[in-house]
């Protein structure tokens, strides 16, 4: 089975092998949502704090331990990228099923792999106090 066009042009633009994005930020379980060919809506936090987004590459990265983390990046209508790192919430009584702990938007293909790398590195040093957990 091939990916969509896509989802395999996010993948080479996050980098490969060594130096690419998804070794930085440790992703494993890759899974994706491409309900669009082309154009289609925007993505979108909805009010329960999941994402909605039509064209997505979603996968977990290694983060504070036990969190969950996952990084969410969204193909929008614009031809740009939305970076989401989410985490789902745990707490049964709540209407909450996740939060984004960091959002950006309009990030240009030749910026995907940066805007990723950053973004993690933000995540760890405010939630994981400059520490990368070895789960």
């Amino acid at each position: 089975m091939s990916l969509p066009y896509q989802i395999q042009a996010m993948l080479e633009q996050m980098g490969s092998g060594l130096s690419g994005a998804r070794v930085y930020v440790g992703a494993s379980k890759l899974t994706y949502s491409c309900k669009y060919e082309t154009g289609g809506a925007a993505s979108k936090v909805m009010k329960n704090g999941t994402v909605d987004a039509p064209v997505a590459l979603i996968f977990s990265v290694n983060g504070k331990r036990g969190a969950g983390w996952k990084m969410i990046v969204s193909l929008e209508p614009s031809d740009t990228y939305t970076v989401r790192l989410w985490k789902p919430c745990w707490r049964t009584s709540s209407d909450r099923v996740g939060e984004i702990l960091d959002e950006s938007s309009d990030i240009y293909c030749d910026q995907l792999r940066e805007c990723i790398e950053r973004m993690y590195d933000r995540a760890i040093q405010k939630h994981c106090g400059g520490f990368i957990p070895l789960n």
